[in-house]
């Protein structure tokens, strides 16, 4: 929370409420929106393929409007950081001082443990990006950010370095593998699971993805497995509810 520096400017407190108010109301008419969606995408297509552009901006752009919107577009807090509205005051978060009256009550360290000298082995699996559409022999350097689907090219039956994801037969032999390792106690296994094509995710689609691997994992793994959800395992991705 800032503290506004900005001088007073000569409008009314309640003019600066209407015009935020009508403002927000333009923000989300479906005109504004299916116009703006057109400008910010012609924008990205300078830089991306209008493909990849369109498919971000349908998921996550009014996401990033409400974002905005509750923010910047609040009356009660830009008619203040403007200076037309007094109240409610906002001030500057001290964060140093919050964690130590958090922390104000919090019990003496125990002092550590003398080692035992024992230790135990484990595997940790992370943003495995699993691709099922991966074709051996596809395009390798296409213009989407994720290739090795489709066309002809140099991706290996395993995988290939570069814009690609990983196959699921490499990681049917990962999996092989860690059963023969020795003393393995468990795995930990902290997700980002569907690939990279974000600009098309579905829900269901990204979703099948984890129950393959997880079908994959109870099949061939004989330890236990402890796993966490990543960024990518929920839709649209980065976007958990509260």
């Amino acid at each position: 929370i800032f503290v506004s520096q900005v001088p007073a400017l000569d409008i009314e407190c309640d003019a600066c409420y209407a015009f935020f108010d009508t403002f927000g109301d333009i923000i989300d008419s479906k005109i504004f929106i299916d116009g703006g969606e057109g400008v910010v995408i012609g924008l990205c297509s300078i830089f991306e393929s209008f493909e990849v552009c369109r498919g971000l901006i349908e998921l996550y752009g009014q996401s990033y409007v409400d974002a905005i919107s509750q923010k910047y577009l609040d009356p009660s807090y830009s008619c203040v950081m403007l200076g037309a509205c007094s109240s409610p005051e906002y001030i500057q978060s001290n964060y140093t001082q919050y964690v130590r009256e958090v922390l104000a009550d919090m019990p003496p360290a125990e002092p550590w443990p003398n080692p035992s000298g024992s230790t135990f082995k484990i595997v940790h699996v992370t943003d495995m990006h699993v691709d099922w559409d991966y074709k051996e022999g596809a395009n390798t350097d296409c213009d989407l950010p994720l290739c090795c689907r489709e066309g002809t090219g140099n991706a290996g039956k395993w995988g290939f370095l570069g814009k690609c994801d990983v196959p699921p037969q490499t990681v049917q032999a990962f999996l092989d593998q860690v059963n023969e390792m020795e003393d393995i106690s468990f795995v930990v296994w902290t997700g980002d699971n569907p690939p990279h094509n974000i600009w098309a995710y579905e829900r269901e689609a990204e979703m099948d993805v984890t129950r393959k691997l997880v079908k994959m994992f109870k099949d061939t793994l004989r330890v236990p497995v402890y796993p966490i959800i990543g960024n990518h395992d929920c839709f649209p991705m980065d976007l958990f509810k509260p």
